[in-house]
């Protein structure tokens, strides 16, 4: 799982479901402001997301797999594009009747 800053996830913290917002996230997990207080989390304790923040790139680069897009501070991701997704790519030639 990973969010981004300004996501709202759910979460539990001493056994009862919460929400917040990710106030920051790095590879073990996020800083969530719930209520005024800050909790740090592990990935494994995020339920989900109740909303997720608006995220506006450029994009850098467009492949077969994927594409690398950049925020405006100019950090970059990858985007990968699942298998079930490629197929719209596919160029299909005209269909033969069978004769």
């Amino acid at each position: 799982m990973s969010a981004n800053k300004d996501d709202e996830v759910y979460f539990h913290h001493n056994g009862e479901p919460k929400s917040g917002k990710v106030l920051c996230a790095g590879k073990h997990g996020c800083t969530v402001d719930h209520g005024g207080k800050q909790h740090k989390l592990k990935w494994e304790q995020i339920a989900g997301f109740k909303k997720r923040a608006p995220q506006r790139y450029t994009v850098v680069e467009e492949g077969e797999d994927g594409i690398i897009v950049q925020t405006k501070d100019g950090k970059r991701r990858l985007v990968s594009i699942p298998p079930e997704a490629r197929a719209e790519r596919l160029e299909v030639g005209k269909k033969q009747r069978p004769r």
